[in-house]
């Protein structure tokens, strides 16, 4: 009997002992370059640099930079523009992503084909498409309006101020049409038959399926898709970069990744301070935003109800058995 007990502590030994083995090395990179880099990220937020950039206590003085510092101006541009894009994505894009999505999962004439050309952008290079989008926006706009509308003088839109960022908007909300699309139209497959069988019976017409019957049953991909977006509202860059680089973007076209990006890449270590500060005051109001937005969501939710109802009924039904 001992033996065997032995062997069975030996076996759960050399167990646990692969388990620790496998596990230290993505954990030790994890406590450095995520636990500790964050940690130093947000003490350099209240630190300065010497001549000699060894760091000295600085309090809240970065905090102030960030409203009345040289960048001030263009992290206020950053985060408006931040707010535009998050808003016309979940106000604008999403609706007409569950739409086409609707439009697929219906199978509808000519799906299939509206299925492949979606996918199309997602099976090029990002920097393929960036480029076709720049070709198409700089020479072949200008030619087609010179030779069918007779304008000679067509603006740049990727350059001009008062159209780049418009540009960029449009430029992501139809990068992203695709992945979105096929990703809500598999969720609506995954909807039980009946349920749109019975729908059917009853009457409803597509309006009253999508709203009342399709769109509370994917609401977890929804919401997925909302709380992460939300948690990112202040992280997105765009294409900036590669439209632009590092050094000829628009103003008005700044968004705060690509501020933030910019600033770690090109910037003087100077800098570093203030843009740590401007991520920790960001991930302040980021945080509750989210925490907020996934309470609203958890409370409407109808399937949150569907599941709570099912574990009150399934646990009075054991009790009474």
């Amino acid at each position: 009997m001992n033996v065997k007990l032995r062997k069975v502590n030996q076996i759960k030994l050399h167990k646990y002992v692969f388990i620790i083995g496998m596990l230290i090395f993505p954990l030790s990179q994890f406590a450095v370059f995520y636990v500790y880099m964050n940690f130093s990220n947000m003490l350099l937020a209240f630190q300065g640099l010497n001549s000699d950039y060894s760091r000295y206590w600085a309090g809240f003085r970065n905090f102030w930079l960030v409203f009345n510092g040289v960048d001030s101006e263009l992290i206020f541009i950053s985060l408006k523009n931040n707010l535009i894009m998050f808003f016309l994505t979940w106000f604008i894009g999403m609706p007409l992503n569950i739409l086409f999505g609707y439009y697929l999962f219906r199978k509808k004439f000519g799906h299939s084909f509206v299925r492949v050309i979606y996918m199309l952008p997602s099976m090029v290079s990002g920097i393929v498409m960036a480029l076709l989008f720049m070709r198409f926006t700089e020479d072949a706009l200008p030619i087609a309006f010179r030779e069918y509308f007779g304008i000679e003088k067509f603006p740049n839109l990727l350059r001009s101020n008062s159209t780049a960022f418009g540009v960029q908007v449009f430029y992501s909300l139809w990068l992203g049409f695709a992945s979105s699309i096929i990703i809500y139209s598999n969720a609506m497959f995954a909807i039980n038959p009946s349920i749109i069988e019975a729908g059917e019976i009853d009457g409803t017409g597509c309006w009253t399926e999508l709203f009342y019957l399709v769109i509370p049953m994917i609401m977890p991909t929804l919401s997925t898709y909302i709380i992460t977006g939300t948690a990112g509202i202040f992280t997105s860059s765009g294409s900036l970069f590669v439209f632009y680089g590092y050094n000829d973007v628009p103003k008005s076209t700044y968004l705060m990744g690509f501020y933030l990006f910019r600033t770690a890449m090109v910037g003087d270590l100077n800098s570093y301070p203030v843009a740590a500060a401007t991520s920790l005051f960001l991930t302040s109001i980021t945080i509750p935003i989210t925490l907020f937005a996934r309470y609203v969501l958890d409370r409407v939710d109808p399937m949150n109800d569907v599941e709570q109802k099912k574990k009150i009924f399934g646990r009075r039904a054991h009790e009474t058995v």
